[in-house]
């Protein structure tokens, strides 16, 4: 039992790093953590697994933040508060202050009635946050079906008043993707594609660091990996997703 901690810290000490890295700059986070975890607010986290990956900054110090936040799941875990559907949820009308939908609407078959299920239960007002893959690989979670532009997330929320959005994860971290997978993919034997793999991800994962140089430049928008979108449910005038 006592060498099982030394062997996770060993794995996760070797292991490759993540092909992204999450580009959005400090003081936006600060802003889009400022207009989601106000204190008491009812934010639920839809499809929160594990929260790991590029977009865990937006959960640094949120604990303190006094927001009651509640991990959704289509399936139980370890971390998770409520398992639901998310186009289903079991939620009042008008009864939640934020959702956070980050890279979920990539693996529902209907994004449409995961917004829509979005603005029925958020009150007037409330926040959803979304990070969505653009060019980014398949990766199935246990199913991946589409991509959008960041034209495609406004219209996709075109019934909400966008407040901030842009590259969550440039290009180049869509490069080291593309380098880690192209070279480990040939291999049928699971020992050579897991050895490919790990040499992939170590010898590229440097060049993710260029990403900070594009930050949300007009490049990067054009061929980002990732975006990030945060938007209103508007306090009147719209009667919902259309």
């Amino acid at each position: 039992a006592t060498r099982l901690p030394f062997g996770r810290g060993l794995i996760r000490a070797i292991y490759p790093p993540m092909p992204t890295l999450n580009v959005i700059p400090a003081i936006r986070l600060d802003q889009i953590r400022a207009a989601l975890f106000i204190p008491d607010a009812l934010i639920f986290n839809i499809g929160a697994g594990a929260m790991e990956g590029s977009g865990k900054r937006l959960w640094d110090n949120v604990t303190n933040s006094g927001a009651r936040i509640f991990a959704v799941d289509i399936g139980r875990g370890e971390h998770i508060d409520l398992v639901a559907d998310a186009a289903k949820l079991p939620l009042a009308d008008q009864s939640v202050d934020g959702i956070v939908l980050q890279a979920v609407l990539e693996h529902v078959r209907v994004p449409e009635q995961v917004i829509a299920e979005a603005f029925r239960v958020l009150r007037p007002g409330g926040h959803v946050y979304v990070e969505m893959p653009f060019l980014q690989g398949f990766h199935a979670d246990p199913h991946d079906y589409q991509r959008y532009t960041l034209e495609g997330l406004r219209w996709q929320f075109r019934a909400f008043d966008e407040i901030y959005s842009g590259v969550s994860v440039g290009p180049f971290s869509t490069l080291v993707w593309m380098l880690r997978d192209g070279l480990s993919s040939w291999a049928d034997n699971r020992w050579i594609y897991a050895f490919c793999r790990f040499v992939a991800g170590w010898v590229f994962a440097p060049l993710r660091y260029f990403d900070l140089l594009l930050g949300d430049s007009r490049i990067a928008r054009r061929l980002a990996n990732e975006y990030y979108f945060l938007a209103q449910k508007p306090v009147s005038g719209h009667a919902g997703v259309t």
